[in-house]
């Protein structure tokens, strides 16, 4: 059984700047945003976290990194993959793409997207396994990586927004 999740936010931020980001190493803004010191330009291995209460659940990934494909003259699309570095059977691969889609240029406004899907290891016990939590730890670590994402491209572009004020 495939689920899917669907996660977005809105950053007042330039989408030009933004996709001049993603183009120029977009790695380097995935690590950054993840914290972790993974220099592989293609793939990086990191640790996605998600907190459940006063539970918070990590594991190591490796996460790959697709071109990026424009979407019309606006929006953008990368195709992001990630599984578990280690024992990777036993935990659900997310595969997705994100996105950004410029709202407006005045004010800059611009829409982060991941949409992806993931399917739980070990059949009709893994589904039982994900209706009771999984899918939760699924929703928070989407949250938590999308918004880590918006907090460094926040803050590589931090000046920019400062200037215009």
């Amino acid at each position: 059984m495939e689920r899917n999740l669907y996660h977005y936010l809105y950053l007042p931020r330039a989408f030009d700047r933004i996709v001049g980001l993603l183009e120029g190493d977009i790695a380097a803004v995935l690590r950054d945003a993840t914290q972790d010191a993974a220099t592989h330009a293609e793939a990086l291995t990191t640790t996605l976290h998600a907190d459940l209460g006063t539970l918070e659940v990590g594991r190591e990934v490796r996460i790959e990194v697709g071109a990026l494909e424009p979407l019309g003259a606006r929006a953008v699309r990368i195709p992001v993959r990630w599984t578990a570095a280690r024992r990777a059977a036993l935990f659900p691969a997310m595969e997705g793409q994100l996105e950004a889609a410029a709202l407006s240029s005045d004010p800059p406004l611009t829409q982060i997207t991941f949409v992806g899907r993931y399917r739980p290891p070990f059949g009709i016990v893994g589904a039982l396994g994900d209706a009771m939590a999984g899918h939760q730890v699924a929703e928070a670590t989407v949250h938590r990586f999308l918004d880590g994402i918006a907090s460094r491209i926040s803050a590589l572009t931090e000046h920019e927004t400062a200037a215009v004020v």
